[in-house]
């Protein structure tokens, strides 16, 4: 990945074993073309997210805040303005991928290489952000060209472990009409990593918390700020009644502590 998108994010929190790096993902947001715009189900998606924001902005502070995909449910350039408002919020560096809803051209030109970087270092951890968007399509695909980027940062020798980022599932999470549509060459990334120094990788997509394990990497999906798709069933079913969080205690010799966080909406909101 090139030096000029590899932000360095100082380590904040001090603690045992010398100290851990927090970080906190918002997924799936879908922010839609007009402020008080309401998905299925009467889902007001920025109310929801402005008031996820202040919680974790009220909360443990983390040391930087990553939104993986998603953002604005339209791709319009308001949305993303309006996101970027709202992340100010919670006074910590913030950074964001897309999501197949996104217009990622758009959001390369409103937030620019820094705030959609490559790499970020990040309290001794590699954080490498890749795109898995495929433009008109719901499922993602890492491809060829994004695919030999990653086998060569992969071949670095980094100072310390290594985490990826991403938005579609790379692996099944047993439900079918999802794992139809999350990352097509899955099984090509997943080879690659294995044996590597990435020791987590996270993605959006499912609306839902999801962990697993695969040849001693962990992968978690994260809960959407909006709204939530239920897995394991057959069909798909949404839970309109909370939105949520995932923070991470990142540890030196490459631990990866994870905590779901959820707010209870109230209906209209």
């Amino acid at each position: 990945m090139p030096e000029t998108r590899d932000p360095d994010v100082p380590k904040g929190l001090a603690g045992p074993a010398g100290g851990y790096f927090r970080l906190v993902q918002i997924s799936d947001p879908h922010l839609l073309a007009e402020p008080d715009g309401r998905l299925p189900g009467g889902v007001r998606p920025e109310a929801r997210l402005a008031r996820i924001c202040t919680a974790v902005a009220e909360g443990e502070a983390p040391d930087c805040l990553l939104v993986t995909g998603d953002l604005a449910h339209e791709g319009t350039p308001d949305s993303y303005e309006r996101l970027s408002r709202l992340l100010a919020v919670t006074g910590v560096p913030w950074y964001v991928l897309a999501g197949n809803h996104d217009d990622e051209e758009v959001m390369h030109g409103f937030f620019g290489e820094s705030l959609m970087p490559g790499c970020i270092r990040a309290g001794g951890w590699r954080i490498l952000l890749l795109s898995s968007v495929l433009p008109g399509q719901v499922a993602g695909r890492i491809g060829v060209r994004a695919g030999r980027d990653l086998a060569e940062a992969l071949m670095e020798e980094p100072a310390g472990p290594t985490l990826v980022a991403l938005h579609h599932p790379p692996v099944a999470t047993g439900t079918p009409w999802l794992d139809a549509m999350g990352l097509a060459d899955g099984r090509q990334f997943t080879g690659q990593l294995a044996g590597s120094s990435v020791r987590g990788v996270l993605f959006g997509h499912l609306h839902a918390p999801f962990e697993t394990s695969l040849d001693g990497i962990r992968y978690y999906g994260a809960p959407s700020s909006a709204m939530q798709f239920v897995l394991g069933q057959a069909n798909p079913s949404i839970e309109t009644g909370w939105g949520g969080w995932q923070s991470y205690q990142l540890w030196p010799d490459g631990r990866i502590d994870s905590r779901v966080h959820r707010i209870e909406f109230e209906q209209g909101i």
